[in-house]
């Protein structure tokens, strides 16, 4: 509810002028490990972040990407693993689903 009322707030705002603020953009950047995320590109700010991580908190997302990674049924509809994480993984990974290892 928080994030449609903030959506509202910042409907009108373009994002040529949330580039201007210096402070916005450095805290919208981060690198780990040679990876580098930039949402000061993107049409959002601060409060909009914290809204997101509240939100995904709220819903448990990280205990869904466990569960992901472990090969346990999270997709409902389908009553089935979701396994996009294998088709990415390396060979020697190991995730198993109903004790078979998918990948």
């Amino acid at each position: 509810q928080a994030l449609k009322v903030h959506t509202k707030e910042i409907d009108n705002t373009h994002l040529r002028d949330l580039l201007q603020d210096p402070k916005r953009n450095g805290a919208l950047c981060a690198s780990y490990n040679n990876i580098s995320l930039d949402f000061a590109r993107q049409r959002l700010t601060l409060n909009t972040m914290n809204l997101l991580f509240d939100l995904a908190e709220a819903r448990n997302v990280q205990g869904s990407i466990k569960k992901m990674f472990n090969g346990e049924k999270i997709n409902t509809a389908e009553d089935r693993a979701v396994l996009h994480i294998a088709l990415r993984a390396a060979a020697d990974t190991v995730i198993k689903v109903d004790g078979e290892n998918v990948v």
